[in-house]
C-alpha cells in the first residue's frame, strides 16, 4: 500500500502515456488523491492510457480514478484524453470519496473505448461512474463485445457516465456499444443506474437489463441542456 499510484506518468509540457500489455495491476491504493493503479496526466497536451491482455483489480483512491485516471489540466480544444482497453478486466476497485472507480477519463476532449472487455464490481462511492466515466467539451463511451456489470455510484451513472462540460451547441456526449451488456449497475441516490449521458446513447445488438436508480432512469438516463451563444 502507497500513497501514490502503482504505475504514474505526469507531464508538465508535453504528452502523457501510459501502456499496460499482458500484466495484472492490484492492491495498490492512492491514499490522499487520484487513482491508485494507473495515473497519467498531461498539463499541455494529451493523455493516454491503453490497457491489452490485462487485469486492474482491486485498487483504491480517495478521490477519482481508483483503477484507472487519464486528465489533462489545459482547456484548450486540442488537449484530449484516451483511455483504450481491450481483450481486459477492470474489476474491484474502489473510488471512495468522488468519481470513476473503474475508469476515469476528463479533458476537452475525453474519449473511452473497451472492445472485448468487462468493467465489473467497481464502485464510486462519493459520486458518479462506478464503472466508467467520461467528461469534456466533447465525450464519448464506446463498448464492443464488452461488459459493464456490477458496478455501483453515489450519484449518477451506476455502471457508466458520460457529461459534457459545454453547454453550447457544439458540445457532445455520447455512449454507444455494439453487441454488449450493461447488467446490474446501481445508482444509490440519482440518476442513471445503468448508464447515464448528457446527450445521446446508441444500442446495437446489446442488453440491458437489471439495472437501478433511486431517481430517473434505472437502465438509460439521457438529458440535452444547452443554450446558444
Amino acid at each position: 500500500t502507497s500513497n501514490y499510484p502503482f504505475l504514474n506518468h505526469f507531464s508538465k509540457s508535453y504528452s502523457s502515456s501510459i501502456t499496460l500489455a499482458n500484466s495484472t495491476l492490484s492492491g495498490n491504493s492512492s491514499a490522499n488523491s487520484n487513482a491508485g493503479g494507473i495515473y497519467s496526466y498531461s498539463y499541455s497536451s494529451s493523455s493516454s492510457v491503453t490497457v491489452t491482455n490485462s487485469t486492474v483489480s482491486g485498487n483504491s483512491s480517495n478521490s477519482s480514478g481508483a483503477g484507472i485516471y487519464s486528465s489533462t489540466s489545459s482547456r484548450a480544444s486540442s488537449s484530449s484524453s484516451t483511455v483504450t482497453v481491450i481483450n481486459s478486466t477492470i474489476s474491484g476497485n474502489k473510488s471512495l470519496n468522488s468519481s470513476g472507480g473503474g475508469i476515469y477519463s476528463e479533458s476537452p476532449s475525453s474519449t473511452v473505448t473497451l472492445t472485448n472487455s468487462v468493467v465489473s464490481g467497481n464502485e464510486a462511492k462519493g459520486s458518479s461512474a462506478g464503472g466508467i466515466y467520461s467528461y469534456g467539451s466533447s465525450s464519448s463511451v464506446a463498448l464492443t463485445n464488452s461488459s459493464v456489470i456490477g458496478n455501483s455510484s453515489n450519484y449518477d451513472g451506476g455502471g457508466i457516465y458520460s457529461g459534457s462540460s459545454s453547454r453550447t451547441l457544439s458540445a457532445s456526449s455520447t455512449i454507444t456499444f455494439s453487441r454488449s451488456t450493461v447488467s446490474g449497475n446501481t445508482s444509490l441516490n440519482s440518476s442513471g443506474g445503468g448508464i447515464y449521458s448528457s446527450s445521446s446513447v446508441e444500442v446495437t445488438q446489446s442488453t440491458v437489463s437489471g439495472n437501478s436508480a433511486d431517481d430517473n432512469g434505472g437502465g438509460i438516463y439521457s438529458y440535452s441542456s444547452y443554450s446558444s451563444s
